[in-house]
């Protein structure tokens, strides 16, 4: 028996102890759930990108206007951290609905499809309770979560740092 067979076979099992239409109705639930999982992400991503590039212009702006008049000198990092202070939430909220989608689907899938997919209920971490280790490498550099906190925060830190000693 080859693999695809097994796995047509406990199709068939779950089809059989759900109504055709509630199989169907969580296949799709499922295949939305992950959809949106991956569409959050690559918005996210998208977002810090564009978030990450204003910043940048800010930061080259305040370090060329430093002779300027002092209504540059002051708007640009205010203005940076009012960017970043909307990055900041629009970051959390972006996380927040990430992994809400990542649960719905894992949900769905332990739920619903547990026989047959597995793919997001195995990938849990040791944290959330399952298997999954990662490395000393990525255990020290930490979480995605945190250090897209961290380059938001050091340009919060640029930003008061021009605030207090460029004005000098």
């Amino acid at each position: 028996m080859n693999a695809e067979t097994v796995s047509n076979e406990k199709t068939e099992s779950i089809r059989k102890e759900l109504d055709p239409l509630s199989f169907e109705k969580a296949q799709v639930g499922y295949q939305v759930a992950v959809s949106l999982w991956t569409y959050q992400g690559n918005l996210n991503w998208g977002r810090f990108n564009i978030m990450l590039t204003a910043n940048s212009i800010i930061i080259s702006a305040i370090g060329l206007v430093p002779s300027s008049p002092s209504i540059f000198r002051d708007v640009l990092p205010i203005a940076g951290l009012f960017l970043c202070i909307l990055w900041l939430f629009l970051t959390a909220r972006g996380f927040d609905y990430h992994k809400y989608w990542v649960s719905q689907a894992r949900s769905i899938e332990e739920k619903y499809l547990s026989d047959v997919i597995k793919t997001i209920s195995e990938a849990k971490t040791t944290k959330e309770g399952g298997k999954m280790e990662f490395g000393w490498l990525s255990k020290l550099g930490g979480s995605q979560k945190r250090a897209t906190y961290l380059v938001i925060f050091v340009f919060v830190f640029v930003y008061v740092y021009a605030l207090a000693f460029i004005q000098l």
